[in-house]
Order: C-alpha cells, then structure tokens, then sequence
C-alpha cells in the first residue's frame, strides 16, 4: 500500500468468510514463528467461527541481500486445524511470492521461522496417541538476491531440542505425558507442546522413545525448560541439547 493506494498484492491460500475481525495471540501451536514461543509473541486477525475459523498473522523478515521479506501464517477450521504459510519478497513496489506451504489436515502443526538468514519450515505429527511416536520434520531454506528465488538446502541453523526424560519405549513415555498433572495457576498444563518422539531420530538422546519438543529458537526452548522446572518439579532434570 502506498499513498497513491495498493501497489501489489498476492493472493493468500484462504479467504476471510466475512469482515468481522478480532485479534488472537499466535504463539505456541497458533502455527507461526515456534511451537514453543510464549502465547504473546504475536498477534493475528480472526474472523468466523468453527467451521468458518481463519486466522492470518504476518511478520517481516530481513533475508540475505538486505532483501525485505514477508512471512504470512494462516490457519483454519474447527475439529481439525489446517496451517499454511506464504513467504513473499519486496522488490520494488512489487509483492512476489518466493513459496508457499499448505498442509493437510489431520494431526498436523506447522510453522515457517527466519534464522540466521536460512528460512525454516517446521512440520509436527502429532502420532503418540494413535501409538505414536510424533515426527518432527525441519526443512531448510536459502534465498538468492541474485537469482531472486528460494531454494531448499541443506539446515545449517542448529535446533534445539527439550528432553524431559527418555523410556524403553513410546507407549511408556506416552503414559508418563498422560500421569503428568501438574498445571499452572491459571489450570492449562505445565507442559503446553510436549510430545513423544524417537529417540533413534536424533543424536545423542539415550533410550527408545523421549518426552520433548523440538524448536528452530534455542531461547525459546531454553525459556520453556526454566518454566517447566518451576511449574512441574518431577521433571527438574530436564536438558536443552543443540542439534546441529
């Protein structure tokens, strides 16, 4: 938009069902920036309800070659939430679309980060409860300035990984999550985003199966592992490991 009026635009996987709008906090499992962001990193704008849910959060990102870059998240539905996510560059007074994420619907969460100049798309399956264990998939991303376009890579950010504990298996570490009754003041669950995940799908995590979350914001895991020693001391021996 400019004072002349819209300049450029690019059309967003979904539409608003009316004009309606409020506002929503967009951390955690809202699906932008980080499972384990805290609830008030952001905010985006809602319109309908259940079926007719959309939430639409935007962010501005600085990619290599001084490029502007913006990240649109947008979830919707009721039952089941489906994400989606559209990375567009600023060239001149023109909007382009560098790439767009759409999931499916189903046990999904997904977000897309900026790290270090290496765009992240973070996809979650939540399988514990239907025998599990849950994957977490972090692709990696390099914008060219000179080509003017994204090409996947291999993750050169590090991510950080929270350990809880590990078990001799998924359905055991499974029962500890379901046991776990510790809340905080305002009732929601001491452990916000914890899944159950396989060991054997990351380096130097002992056991077969390890209640944690994976993260692309080593301070917002950090930041999560205080509070969980402080909310829920049965698991103060919880570890932050850096996976590179």
């Amino acid at each position: 938009v400019t004072t002349k009026g819209v300049a450029s635009t690019v059309e967003l996987p979904w539409d608003a069902s009316d004009s309606n709008f409020t506002s929503e906090p967009t951390g955690g499992s809202w699906g932008a920036v980080d499972f384990l962001a805290p609830a008030n990193v952001d905010v985006a704008w809602t319109s309908g309800d259940e079926d007719r849910y959309l939430g639409t959060a935007m962010r501005l990102v600085k990619l290599p070659g001084n490029t502007v870059g913006i990240i649109v998240d947008q979830r919707g539905g009721f039952d089941t939430i489906v994400h989606a996510h559209v990375l567009m560059t600023v060239q001149g007074t023109t909007l382009v679309e560098a790439k767009r994420w759409v999931g499916v619907g189903g046990p999904f969460w997904s977000a897309v980060s900026e790290v270090d100049g290496e765009v992240l798309h973070h996809e979650v399956m939540f399988a514990s409860e239907r025998g599990g264990p849950d994957q977490s998939t972090v692709t990696a991303y390099k914008w060219d300035p000179k080509k003017l376009q994204l090409t996947q890579q291999q993750r050169r950010a590090p991510i950080s990984m929270l350990v809880l504990a590990t078990y001799p298996s998924a359905t055991i570490a499974q029962q500890a999550l379901d046991s776990s009754t510790e809340t905080r003041l305002d009732g929601s669950t001491c452990l916000p985003g914890i899944g159950v995940f396989s060991s054997s799908a990351f380096v130097g995590v002992k056991g077969k199966a390890f209640l944690g979350a994976i993260s692309t914001n080593a301070k917002y895991a950090t930041d999560r592992a205080a509070e969980i020693k402080v909310c829920a001391k049965r698991w103060k021996d919880l570890t932050v490991l850096s996976i590179k």
